[in-house]
């Protein structure tokens, strides 16, 4: 696919389908402290709205969501 894209706790499930290796992501900071515990080796930055890392979007929560897809509609229409 073109890309992925998740909001707040559905990098659980991109880290488990192994689509986080080697990326930049981010998710809701009540959600930090678990995905750090249960993903040592993934990059987190929670203190950010959303991140794009190649074809892997992520945002930190709902409302970030529309941040997100404002992103997505820059980078497909400019």
């Amino acid at each position: 696919s073109r890309r992925v894209a998740s909001l707040c706790m559905g990098i659980f499930v991109l880290a488990e389908a192994g689509l986080l290796a080697g990326k930049r992501t981010t998710t809701h900071w009540i959600h930090a402290p678990a995905f750090r515990k249960r993903y040592p080796d993934i990059r987190l930055e929670e203190d950010k709205l959303f991140i794009v890392d190649g074809q892997v979007w992520t945002g930190a929560g709902m409302s970030a969501g529309v941040d997100l897809a404002l992103a997505m509609v820059e980078d497909d229409l400019g």
